[in-house]
């Protein structure tokens, strides 16, 4: 899956992830990786054209990994084939 390839990409291990209770998917990253992370989400789970709905739940975050030059080792995500099933992202901290 998407995360798999991310860390073969990278060389080395940006992101983890397990399922909550439910269907829905929960990634580990690490603080600094996060806004990378974020770009590849984006670039390969594009969010729905509908301005009104927040598709991250951290604006500030979400313009921070929009700005983002993405190496091009990562062109793959432009072909991504994602799962329909993405609807919104939530960023939370340890803690929150």
């Amino acid at each position: 899956g998407f995360v798999h390839k991310v860390n073969e990409t990278a060389g080395r291990t940006l992101a983890g992830y397990t399922f909550d209770a439910g269907p829905n998917a929960v990634l580990y990253v690490l603080r600094d990786d996060v806004p990378l992370v974020l770009a590849l989400m984006l670039r390969a789970f594009p969010g729905p054209d509908d301005a009104a709905t927040p598709y991250v739940s951290d604006a500030a975050l979400a313009a921070q990994a929009s700005s983002i030059e993405i190496p091009s080792a990562f062109a793959w995500t432009e072909a991504f084939t994602p799962c329909p099933g993405v609807q919104h992202v939530y960023h939370t901290t340890v803690g929150d």
